[in-house]
This record gives C-alpha cells, sequence and structure tokens, in this order.
C-alpha cells in the first residue's frame, strides 16, 4: 500500500497535478519544510508548483 501511494505521489508530481497531489493528504495536513518550518500541505503544495516549472522523479 505505502509503495503504491509514493508511486502515486511521484506521478502527481511529474504531472504538475496540485489536485492530484493533495488528493494523497488529509485536508488538514501539514509539511515540515526545512525551509518555511511547519506549514499547512494545501500552501506548501501551492507554493511550490507556482515555483516549479518542470519536476521529474522517478520510482
Amino acid at each position: 500500500m505505502a509503495t503504491e501511494i509514493c508511486k502515486q505521489y511521484l506521478d502527481a508530481l511529474n504531472e504538475g497535478s496540485l489536485e492530484k497531489v493533495l488528493s494523497l493528504f488529509d485536508p488538514n495536513a501539514t509539511v515540515d519544510s526545512p525551509l518555511y518550518g511547519e506549514i499547512p500541505a494545501t500552501t506548501f503544495y501551492t507554493d511550490l508548483f507556482a515555483d516549479t516549472n518542470r519536476s521529474e522523479t522517478i520510482f
């Protein structure tokens, strides 16, 4: 199960799909970012996608 979730996460990042990434998180989830501290996942990923032109990750 965890492997499939990780694959879905990487696929969503590669697609640039904010909606798909956020669907993998609880609506109240937070991200502990080394740069920004603990922030809501919705804020972190919205900002990440706004600041990133392209992402390619492999599993």
